[in-house]
């Protein structure tokens, strides 16, 4: 499906700003897990959460 081939690529292929300009997949290989907290449903774009 379309949406599931955008979400790989938001997650997995593209580039975030907030990451240092990597994707999430190297993010966590250069930085580890156990760099921050969050968990999948705040990293999935699909799946937004709200920080209280």
């Amino acid at each position: 499906m379309l949406s599931d081939q955008w979400r790989d690529h938001y997650n997995e292929k593209r580039p975030h700003e907030a990451l240092q300009n990597l994707t999430p997949k190297d993010f966590l290989t250069n930085y580890g897990k156990a760099s921050f907290s969050i968990s999948k449903n705040e990293l999935n774009c699909t799946n937004p959460t709200v920080a209280n």
